[in-house]
C-alpha cells in the first residue's frame, strides 16, 4: 500500500506513506499478514547422538494402577535407572488388557537392550493373574502381602498428579478430558529429564534409557497446551 500511495497509484486516499511507516514503528507488521505468507521450515537431518552409557542392562519395575480422573493408567518405574512409565489403560482393568500394555513396556525396554527380571506389584488382581505370562517370558513377578504397597511406583503416582495439577493450574483454558492422557505422557517425559537424586550421578533417567543428552531446542521447545501458529 505505500508503495501505491507513493507511486500515485491510487488517489484521494485518507493515509500517507508516513502514516503507514509510523503504524509499522509502532505496532509491528500486520499478523493476518504474517499468518498468511509463513510457510513449513525444512526439517534439520538427523544426526546420530548416541554416546556410551554405563548403566546397569538388568532392570526391576515396580507397577502400579494411577487414576486420572477416573481413567486408569498403567505407572511403572524402573530401578536402578529410576524411569518412569505409564500406559493408558482405556475402559478396562482386566488382566489380558494389563498384559498387553505391560508387554508395550517391557518391549520398550527390550528395544533399547535393557532385560526386566523382576516385576514388583501390589495385589491388584488383573496384574496377579499375570504371574504365568511373566514367568513364560523369564520375569519374576512378585506381589505384596495383603495390607503392603510398592513406595517406588506410589511416590513417583503422587509426584506424577501434582505436576499434572501445576500445568493445569496455568493453562488458560480447561483442558478437554480426552487430551488428559497425553498431558500425563507430558509430565512423565519432563519428570524424566530430571536425575533423581538418588542415583547420585546426576544422569537424567531419560539419557540412561535413550543414550543421547537432552537438548532443549529439541526436546523442550514448548509448554504443554500452548498456542501455537502452524502454516497451512
Amino acid at each position: 500500500l505505500c508503495r501505491l500511495i507513493t507511486k500515485g497509484a491510487v488517489v484521494e486516499c485518507p493515509i500517507t506513506s508516513a502514516d503507514i511507516r509510523l503504524y509499522l514503528t509502532i505496532y509491528g507488521p500486520d499478523v493476518a499478514l504474517i499468518q498468511g505468507k509463513t510457510h513449513q521450515r525444512k526439517s534439520k537431518p538427523i544426526r546420530d547422538e548416541t554416546i556410551p552409557m554405563m548403566v546397569p542392562t538388568e532392570q526391576e519395575i515396580h507397577i502400579d494402577i494411577m487414576f486420572i480422573d477416573k481413567d486408569p493408567y498403567l505407572v511403572s518405574v524402573s530401578k536402578p535407572m529410576h524411569l518412569m512409565m505409564a500406559t493408558y489403560l482405556g475402559n478396562s482393568r482386566s488382566g489380558p488388557n494389563l498384559r498387553v500394555k505391560l508387554a508395550e513396556q517391557l518391549k520398550a525396554y527390550e528395544a533399547k537392550k535393557f532385560v526386566v527380571t523382576l516385576v514388583l506389584s501390589d495385589g491388584e488382581k488383573g496384574i496377579s493373574g499375570m504371574l504365568g505370562a511373566l514367568n513364560s517370558l523369564g520375569v519374576t513377578l512378585n506381589i505384596c502381602s495383603p495390607g503392603q504397597h510398592v513406595p517406588v511406583v506410589e511416590n513417583a503416582i503422587k509426584v506424577i498428579k501434582e505436576r499434572i495439577r501445576c500445568v493445569l493450574s496455568q493453562l488458560p483454558y480447561t483442558l478437554p478430558k480426552a487430551f488428559m492422557r497425553y498431558l500425563v505422557l507430558f509430565v512423565i517425559g519432563r519428570l524424566n529429564m530430571v536425575p533423581s537424586k538418588s542415583t547420585g550421578d546426576y544422569i537424567c533417567a531419560r539419557e540412561k534409557f535413550l543414550g543421547r543428552k537432552t537438548n532443549i531446542k529439541r526436546d523442550a521447545r514448548i509448554c504443554f497446551g500452548q498456542l501455537v501458529m502452524i502454516p497451512l
